[in-house]
C-alpha cells in the first residue's frame, strides 16, 4: 500500500467496488466485564473519561434507552464514540467518491444468551450472516434477512431482496441505515443526536475509566 486506505479519502483502487459498512449496537460489550455496574458508577466513569460530561451523556442515552442496564449503556457509548464513528466516517468517504454503491446497516437484535447481559454484542451479526440460528428463536428471522441480503449483495452488488424493506444507498444527506432488529426497518440517520455528539468528542483510548 502506498497510502492510508481510508484517510484522507477513500481508496481510488476500489472506488467502483460496492461496499457494506456495519456495526452492532453494543459492539464494545465483548471487551467489558463489569456487569454489575451501577448508574452512579457509570456516571463517575464517564466524568473521568470525558471531562465531567457524565450527566449530559447519560441523559442523552437514557432518552433513547431508558430500560438498558448501565453496563449496556457503557458498551453503546464506547461503540458510538469509537468503532461506530469510524464506520460512519468510512461510509461517508466512500459515498463522497460517488462511484461504487455504499450501504450501511446496524445490527440491534440482542442475544438472549447469559440472561441477555451482552445485548447486540460484537460478532453477533456474523452468525446471522451465515444464517446460524436456533429454530423458534427470533434470531432465525433476523438471520434470514441478513444472510439473504449478503447473498444478494455477493451476486449483484446490491443487498436488496424480498425479505427486507427497500434498502437505499448511504449518502451524507440521508444516511440511510438498515436496522436489523425487532422490527427490521430502514432509518435515515438513526440516533442523529448521538452521532452528532460523538463527532465532536475525542476518540476513547480504551475502556471507560
Amino acid at each position: 500500500m502506498t497510502h492510508d486506505p481510508f484517510d484522507p479519502t477513500a481508496p481510488v483502487e476500489s472506488a467502483e467496488i460496492p461496499l457494506i459498512v456495519s456495526t452492532t449496537l453494543e459492539d464494545a460489550a465483548l471487551s467489558l466485564t463489569n456487569f454489575t455496574l451501577s448508574e452512579a458508577d457509570l456516571k463517575t466513569l464517564i466524568d473521568k473519561r470525558f471531562k465531567d460530561k457524565g450527566t449530559e451523556i447519560l441523559a442523552m442515552y437514557r432518552k433513547y434507552y431508558p430500560e438498558k442496564s448501565p453496563y449496556l449503556i457503557q458498551a453503546m457509548m464506547l461503540t458510538d464514540a469509537g468503532f461506530r464513528r469510524s464506520a460512519i466516517r468510512q461510509a461517508e468517504l466512500k459515498a463522497a467518491q460517488a462511484k461504487g454503491a455504499i450501504y450501511m446497516y446496524q445490527w440491534e437484535w440482542p442475544t438472549p444468551a447469559f440472561g441477555g447481559r451482552y445485548g447486540a454484542v460484537h460478532g453477533l451479526d456474523v452468525s446471522g450472516s451465515f444464517r446460524e440460528a436456533r429454530d423458534g428463536n427470533d434470531m432465525a428471522r433476523v438471520a434470514d434477512q441478513l444472510s439473504s441480503s449478503w447473498v444478494a449483495f455477493a451476486k449483484t452488488g446490491n443487498p436488496n431482496n424480498s425479505r427486507i424493506p427497500p434498502w437505499p444507498t448511504f449518502d451524507a444527506a440521508t444516511r440511510a441505515t438498515m436496522i436489523f432488529g425487532t422490527p427490521t426497518q430502514l432509518e435515515n440517520d438513526p440516533r442523529s443526536e448521538i452521532r452528532n455528539f460523538w463527532e465532536h468528542m475525542p476518540l476513547p483510548g480504551g475502556p471507560l475509566g
